[in-house]
């Protein structure tokens, strides 16, 4: 409510009953954070996609017959804001700090540790709202431990200033990469953690997202995410083999790479990535 009073100069109190008022709508009394909004945004994402779905995806970005599907997500990228602010309601601040307490330590511990790491980087590749990685670089920032987060996803305007809002808000300095048709897969910093949850199968080149990772990554780093195979025949899901993904974690031939094992559930796997002889920079 206060990011959408801010951008369009409306009380925050009146953005406030409008926002109320609308969760009347949802039949399960749980409005915006309810399943009914989930079950809006996907009979809204059925009617905009019949057009997308018949052919076969080339990219995140064209399927054969060259269909742009950039309009399609600028055309719906406040349902999905909304939507995903939806799914995220039970992610409040406490419950963050709880869930990623594990990772700012590894990560306090190696800034205190290494006199030439200036700064902690953090890498968060399909970040969507980002609410986790925001989460570790607040903490770090509090810690009083130099940091920088390094946000990569398409450019959809309403996330994009929404996520800007909520680092500066928090004092976080970041950047914002933008996955282009052009450009696929983004060159990326270095960096001493990465996230990557449920995107993968979103892209048509996961593998060479995953190389680009481990490549970037510090000695140390952590990349935790998803990469399991995608279950789901939906229109948004493109790459349902990530087999070739946990091959190049799993046996890679150039670097040391230890699967360290789920966290938070079952469906998530944290990997790090051992380069003794790297440089920092």
């Amino acid at each position: 409510m206060d990011f959408y009073s801010k951008k369009n100069n409306l009380d925050r109190g009146s953005v406030g009953r409008v926002f109320y008022k609308s969760m009347d709508a949802f039949e399960d009394g749980k409005g915006w954070n309810g399943e009914g909004l989930l079950e809006l945004g996907d009979t809204m994402a059925e009617v905009m996609q019949w057009k997308y779905i018949s052919k076969e995806k080339e990219s995140s970005f064209y399927n054969e017959d060259k269909i742009d599907f950039r309009k399609m997500y600028i055309y719906m990228q406040d349902l999905d804001l909304m939507r995903m602010l939806s799914y995220s309601a039970s992610l409040n601040e406490s419950h963050l700090k709880d869930l990623t307490k594990d990772f700012v330590i590894n990560l306090r511990d190696k800034s205190l540790g290494n006199e030439d790491l200036k700064e902690i980087s953090i890498v968060d590749y399909g970040c969507g709202l980002a609410y986790w990685t925001i989460s570790i670089c607040k903490q770090l920032t509090e810690m009083g431990i130099p940091n920088k987060l390094t946000l990569v996803d398409i450019n959809r305007e309403s996330f994009v200033e929404f996520l800007d809002y909520l680092c500066k808000k928090r004092n976080i300095n970041y950047e914002f990469i933008e996955v282009k048709h052009s450009k696929l897969v983004p060159e990326l910093p270095k960096f001493d953690y990465a996230h990557i949850m449920a995107v993968l199968e979103h892209t048509s080149e996961p593998e060479e997202i995953v190389e680009e990772l481990v490549e970037k990554a510090r000695h140390g780093a952590v990349i935790f995410g998803t990469f399991y195979d995608d279950p789901f025949d939906d229109f948004e899901h493109i790459s349902y083999d990530l087999s070739g993904c946990r091959e190049i974690l799993e046996n890679n031939e150039k670097w040391d790479i230890t699967n360290v094992g789920p966290y938070w559930n079952e469906e998530t796997t944290v990997y790090q990535i051992l380069k003794p002889n790297e440089s920092w920079n």
